[in-house]
């Protein structure tokens, strides 16, 4: 049966992104779409790591904080997701691409195409995309077992790299250039494998970048932090989601 746009529900839950989305939700009075909770449950490493399981084709989140976060409209107090009921669950993870170029695999490797240093040994299109794949190898098994159950999850990109993700891989000496590059590789890889499991994403609006990296007008004025967008992106963000809402068709089976 298919669900009418109006009255679909939604829910937005995920890494810390969701804070500043929580935030601009509250401040935007044109929302045009059924919004439910808005909860972050966990930073990004969580989804690195295993945070459920799966028994009698019943999903139980194993993580406190989350069960702590989600119970009482996605899940009971032990962790076991309710049945499905037809809402659009929008999860913001899998896009974190600042953990992912930091990793020591870097110290003796590069892309192939980005090949700056002679030092480095080449890393194939398919080895990039297994690092990927691997990286979020708990997550997707997450996504891949909701699919079967009938959860309609989707995913919720983060925002582009901000500028300031240069001064945090200077051990790594990345350039500009590589950076802009594996940023968009990376998400192609993770966009690619999760609508192959038939998990729609939204990726970021369009013209909120200069170069590859997020307007300063869009980033969070905490000069410490390195890949958070401000409530001024987060609201643009939102109107994509309503878009996406109101051009996708969601079935209860």
């Amino acid at each position: 049966m298919s669900l009418e746009f109006s009255t679909l529900k939604c829910h937005i839950i995920g890494d810390s992104h969701v804070h500043s989305l929580r935030a601009a939700a509250s401040q935007l009075k044109d929302i045009d779409f059924s919004l439910g909770t808005i909860q972050p449950i966990g930073s990004a490493n969580d989804f690195y790591e295993s945070f459920f399981s799966v028994e009698d084709n019943r999903i139980r989140l194993t993580k406190p904080k989350m069960v702590e976060r989600l119970n009482g409209f996605l899940c009971n107090p032990q962790g076991e997701l309710y049945k499905p009921d037809g809402s659009l669950i929008f999860l913001s993870a899998g896009f974190h691409t600042l953990v992912f170029l930091n990793s020591k695999r870097w110290d003796t490797h590069r892309h192939w195409k980005v090949m700056s240093s002679s030092m480095k040994q080449p890393l194939t299109e398919s080895e990039f995309s297994a690092m990927v794949e691997d990286l979020h190898r708990h997550l997707l098994t997450f996504l891949s077992k909701a699919k079967t159950l009938g959860y309609n999850f989707c995913i919720l990109s983060s925002p582009p790299p901000t500028k300031r993700f240069i001064d945090r891989l200077t051990e790594k000496q990345w350039t500009t250039d590589e950076i802009v590059f594996l940023d968009s590789a990376f998400r192609g890889v993770m966009s690619s494998r999760l609508q192959a499991t038939g998990v729609p994403v939204v990726s970021p609006p369009g013209d909120v970048t200069m170069d590859g990296f997020l307007k300063d007008d869009f980033v969070t004025a905490d000069p410490s932090d390195t890949h958070h967008g401000n409530v001024e992106y987060s609201k643009l963000f939102l109107r994509r989601i309503s878009d996406f809402v109101k051009h996708s068709n969601y079935t209860t089976d």
